[in-house]
């Protein structure tokens, strides 16, 4: 990444349009606090540059999707979030608007087990991904401990305390980076630097016995390797 900033390595973005779930949530944000006035957040998100092309009457659907839930959803009261009152749009129900808050930031991970001794007590949760791929018998670590998994029933994880002094460490849906193009092709330049010469930069040099146990163990793939 640092390599990148100096050379002035810039990832390309194409700015999305018309983006109506942002603008729903938005509204909604706004309805949670004092409310809002129809014809003042049109004429505000009409100067963005993503709701520049918005009509009035697509503007009209989104008001009564978050009012009625739209023409779709108007026979659930779930999505009659937003009431009206003297032209001042509000989310009166307390329910509703600490729901929506509470899902503000909010990044959806992969879904979550209960982790749960054979006793019944309560360790923890781990993602589905990772205990999906274990075997019953196979042993993991949790909440500083090794456990080894005797089954899953009913989105619980059923284990019990191991002596192995080996075991497989949780691996994170959410912890997971992704990768644009150009980051990726300094990361391969990066490896080829560790590769070909003794790097300068201090990083690397930091991470030099990691490189190093890479090689002896298996291989630093170079730039024209998969």
């Amino acid at each position: 990444l640092k390599n990148a900033i100096h050379a002035g390595t810039i990832e390309s973005k194409t700015p999305l349009l018309l983006c109506f779930d942002v603008l729903i949530q938005y509204l909604c944000t706004l309805a949670t606090g004092e409310g809002f006035r129809p014809d003042e957040i049109f004429a505000e998100v009409k100067k963005t540059y993503c709701f520049s092309e918005m009509r009035e009457d697509e503007f009209r659907e989104t008001l009564l999707h978050i009012t009625q839930g739209g023409n779709a959803l108007q026979q659930y009261d779930e999505y009659r979030k937003v009431e009206v009152d003297e032209g001042l749009y509000q989310i009166k129900s307390r329910r509703i608007a600490m729901r929506h808050r509470m899902h503000i930031g909010t990044i959806v991970s992969d879904a979550m087990l209960k982790v749960k001794l054979l006793s019944g007590k309560y360790l923890g949760v781990i993602e589905e991904y990772f205990i999906s791929r274990l075997e019953p018998g196979e042993v993991f670590t949790l909440a500083g401990r090794n456990l080894e998994l005797i089954g899953i029933k009913d989105m619980t994880a059923m284990v019990k305390p191991s002596k192995s002094k080996k075991s497989i460490v949780p691996s994170w849906m959410g912890g997971r980076m992704s990768l644009t193009a150009n980051l990726g092709e300094k990361l391969r330049e990066t490896l080829n630097e560790v590769i070909q010469s003794d790097s300068p930069q201090i990083e690397l040099a930091a991470l030099a016995p990691l490189f190093d146990l890479q090689k002896e163990l298996s291989h630093i793939p170079q730039s024209n390797e998969l």
